[in-house]
Formats: C-alpha cells, sequence, structure tokens
C-alpha cells in the first residue's frame, strides 16, 4: 500500500503539550521568542515546569520542558507516532542515521519517517490532519523552506485539509471545508480524491481543479488527469471515515497467499469467488447496512483471509443485512467492491 494522510480531531492529553529540549545558553526568553507564537507568555511555561526558575533571563540546566501545544507556533509544532507495526524507522533533520520509532514519539519539522517491509504507522499532526503508512512507505514532515505539511516520498495516502507534496503533485486546498485523500502508488503515480469543498492539482506546469465527488490522477512527470467522477461514492466516503477516524489500523502484507476456498453460500466472504480474484489476497473489506444502497452503515471492517464473519464478530445484532465485500491484496490495497447482497448474520 503505501502513505496515507488524513484529517482527524486532536485528542486530549499527551497531544495538549510538546517536549522542547533545552540547550546549553537557553532561558525561559530565548525559548519563548523561539518556540512561542507570543514571547510574553513564557510564564506560561513556569506554569507547567514547577522546577524552572521565574526569572526568564536565567540560563536553564539541561532538562526537556513540557510546553502547552496552543502556544506554539505552528510551523514548531511537533506531529505525533501514534501507531506503528513491526519495523518503522525515523532520521531527524540534518541527520544520516535512522532509528527505531517510538509509540507517540515526536516528529518535528524535516524529520524523515518510513516503513519497511509488513510494517506500517500512523502519524497524527496538530492541525487535525493524519498521515498513515503503509509497507515500504517514506515520508518526510513539514520539509524546511516549504509550504506543504508533509511530502510523501514513496507509497501511501493522505487525509486532510493541508496543503503537501505527493510524489510529482502538489495538492492545495480552495476552501476551508475542503476534505480530501492523496495516495501515491508504488510506481510514483498519485490519486487525489476530494471528499468535500476543492483541491488543486499542479504537476508538470498544469494545474486542475478537482471538485467534491471528482479524482484526478497524475502519472510520473505528467499533468494531472481531467478530473472525474469517483465511480463508487459511499465506498470512498466509508474509507475516508476510517481514515478520519482512525477506525482501523493500516493493513500489513500477509507473508503469505491467501488460497481462494469455497464458502458458505451465507457467508458473505463466499461472494469474492466470483470475482476470480486468483491466489493473492490477504483479507477482505465489509461493509453492511440494514438499506440496499448501503447507507446509514453498522459496520465496516476490515477481516483476515482466514476468517469468516457473523454478527458477533462484527459487533452488530443478527438479523438480516445488506453487506458488500472488496479484497485486499498482499500490498494492502482494498479492490473494488461487489454489489450488495443480502444476508442473514447470526
Amino acid at each position: 500500500m503505501g502513505i496515507l494522510f488524513l484529517g482527524l480531531a486532536a485528542t486530549a492529553g499527551a497531544a495538549d503539550f510538546q517536549n522542547v529540549v533545552v540547550k546549553p545558553g537557553d532561558t525561559l526568553w530565548s525559548i519563548s521568542n523561539k518556540y512561542l507564537k507570543d514571547p510574553a507568555k513564557w510564564d506560561e511555561i513556569v506554569k507547567y515546569n514547577k522546577s524552572v526558575s521565574a526569572d526568564p533571563t536565567v540560563a536553564l540546566p539541561g532538562m526537556t520542558l513540557r510546553v502547552p501545544t496552543r502556544l506554539i507556533k505552528e510551523d514548531l509544532r511537533a506531529a505525533h507516532l501514534v501507531s506503528r507495526v513491526n519495523s518503522v524507522m525515523f532520521r531527524r533533520k540534518a541527520t544520516a542515521a535512522w532509528k527505531s520509532g517510538r509509540d507517540n514519539m515526536e516528529l518535528f519539522r524535516n524529520d524523515w519517517i518510513r516503513t519497511l517491509a509488513d510494517s506500517s504507522a500512523a502519524v497524527r499532526f496538530l492541525d487535525e490532519d493524519f498521515l498513515r503508512l503503509g509497507a515500504n512507505s517514506m515520508a518526510v514532515i513539514k520539509p524546511v523552506d516549504k509550504d506543504y505539511a508533509v511530502e510523501l516520498k514513496r507509497g501511501g495516502s493522505f487525509y486532510g485539509k493541508a496543503k503537501i507534496l505527493a510524489s510529482d503533485a502538489v495538492v492545495t486546498p480552495q476552501s476551508r471545508d475542503t476534505r480530501y485523500v492523496a495516495t501515491v502508488r508504488d510506481d510514483l503515480s498519485t490519486k487525489v480524491e476530494v471528499l468535500t469543498g476543492e483541491a488543486l492539482v499542479a504537476a508538470a506546469g498544469r494545474s486542475v481543479s478537482v471538485k467534491k465527488g471528482m479524482f484526478s490522477e497524475v502519472m510520473r512527470g505528467l499533468t494531472p488527469s481531467v478530473p472525474a467522477e469517483i465511480a463508487d461514492m459511499p465506498a470512498f466516503e466509508a474509507r475516508a471515515a476510517e481514515l478520519r477516524d482512525g477506525v482501523s489500523s493500516p493493513p500489513v502484507p500477509s507473508k503469505r497467499a491467501a488460497p481462494i476456498a469455497t464458502g458458505d453460500a451465507n457467508d458473505p466472504k463466499a461472494v469474492l469467488l466470483e470475482l476470480k480474484l486468483g491466489s493473492a489476497v490477504s483479507g477482505y473489506r465489509i461493509q453492511c447496512s440494514e438499506n440496499p444502497d448501503i447507507s446509514n452503515m453498522v459496520v465496516s471492517k476490515t477481516v483476515d483471509w482466514d476468517n469468516s464473519v457473523s454478527a458477533a464478530s462484527l459487533g452488530i445484532r443478527p438479523g438480516s443485512y445488506w453487506c458488500r465485500v472488496a479484497p485486499i491484496d498482499l500490498l494492502g490495497t482494498v479492490g473494488r467492491y461487489a454489489s450488495p447482497r443480502q444476508y442473514l448474520l447470526k
């Protein structure tokens, strides 16, 4: 799969504060001038760090300060690595060494992050954007001297409202309500799908305006394609909602190809047999509703290929539902959904 960037409401707790490492010679006043939107609010740092001198001109000892995020300049706010599976690496600005990522660690301007084989990660930004990385992906957080929030180097997707660079494509929101998904594929082509508002997609000297319910693709080295309508808007909305709400972790590829076997005709997975998928399947995505058009979904969940589903496993009450399923390949890419069918889930 790759990298995904998406909007997600900030949660209370650790994200309300950001760590600032004191360097030799630093004072409250110098730190406030560097980090705070309003340096005059240096006394707020004292409020949350009891061992700090109240004199802003006194040099501070080596320590780490907890600073309320709301006070910090926008471009100096940290992102947080909120989810990681297997091998997730990071590299600090102006350094060459890659190190293993840690849960909820902070990522700062021009830090790099990458995932290795069979790995995934999720990064939360404080401006309500979210970045998801599948296997073998790479991104740069808030590149120096650039006006975009993240640069997707290889693989992946982004959902959010910030301006980003996705491979060769620069994506710029055109309204305050714009939310979109940008996906960088393994061949470094980019697909931009707009959920709400409007986004400008630019590449190779040409720009196109992509409005709600439309998408544009950018092949490597080429201009953006003419915007076209998203074929399955409900499925796209469901996928974007999962990304926005953090419903599930990015799929991690299985190390083996799951065999396609016959199943119970009342098992939603059985419909995948009719799609002639071959053997390269690691799981499937299932969405169920009480309505034939899958509106007002009661569940949207990723299931391992070896597992069938029941009302209990999906967390819904037993009964009759309209469900549709989509295969997930070994790279974690979700395929096209089959047409909804009615099932009795016990």
